[in-house]
């Protein structure tokens, strides 16, 4: 076993910072301050460890998601619950029509995310 550090690279890949080989600490944040600034914290989470997950567009949409994978401006969201992923502010509408159930996630602009969130029914 190497006593070299570990790399701590943020996901858009500038390195971080480093960590004892033989650690046991992993608390330290796996994202660089840009990042922090850029994107909400539950979607970074998302980027990082799957799970459950719901963001709301500035439009209404809401997608319920596992996955996130961030690139510059674009999120990629995997694992969409079809079934959640139609027009919030048009669901009580008989005739409102669902978003595609994106079956190979989706990809949405940064930009246009109101808010974001880790475990919205709970863990």
């Amino acid at each position: 076993m190497s006593d070299d550090p570990i790399w701590i690279t943020c996901i858009c890949g500038r390195r971080i910072g480093t960590v004892p080989a033989d650690t046991t600490d992993w608390s330290t944040p796996d994202y660089c301050n840009d990042c922090a600034a850029r994107y909400p914290a539950a979607l970074l989470k998302a980027a990082q460890d799957p799970f459950s997950y719901a963001l709301g567009l500035v439009t209404g949409e809401v997608f319920w998601f596992q996955e996130a994978t961030l690139n510059g401006e674009w999120v990629h969201l995997s694992g969409v619950d079809p079934e959640g992923a139609l027009l919030d502010r048009d669901r009580a509408r008989s005739d409102a029509l669902p978003l595609p159930p994106f079956i190979r996630g989706v990809d949405v602009r940064t930009s246009a995310i109101a808010w974001c969130a880790d475990a919205p029914y709970g863990s």
